[in-house]
């Protein structure tokens, strides 16, 4: 394994421990993006799992309420899209009933 192939595995494994309810690779194009794109946030299609039990469309309505993001349910999944930027993604990622957040993120367009 060369030195590159390494440091790239250290700051993967960095990144998991900081968000590890988040995909990785989620994570790394959102920062991407960000740098790239530095005046507006990212758009992001989410499918954040919660715990069995959860009152998902509570969860539902609180995820549009604080994040602005538009949001559906189904089972124990709520899938979100719109604008959103990587220390959103790690506040809720915070939420203690959140099990899993994976999806996509792509340049905004004004």
């Amino acid at each position: 394994m060369s030195q590159i192939e390494a440091r790239y595995d250290q700051f993967v494994s960095e990144l998991e421990s900081i968000l590890p309810k988040v995909d990785v690779h989620l994570a790394m194009r959102m920062m991407y993006l960000e740098r790239k794109f530095p005046t507006v946030d990212p758009n992001v299609d989410l499918s954040i799992k919660f715990k069995k039990g959860v009152d998902v469309q509570k969860k539902e309505f609180q995820i549009n309420a604080k994040f602005g993001l538009g949001t559906s349910s189904s089972g124990d999944h709520v899938r979100t899209t719109g604008r959103l930027n990587l220390e959103g993604l790690a506040r809720l990622a915070s939420n203690p009933d959140v099990e899993k957040i994976e999806g996509s993120a792509t340049a905004a367009s004004y």
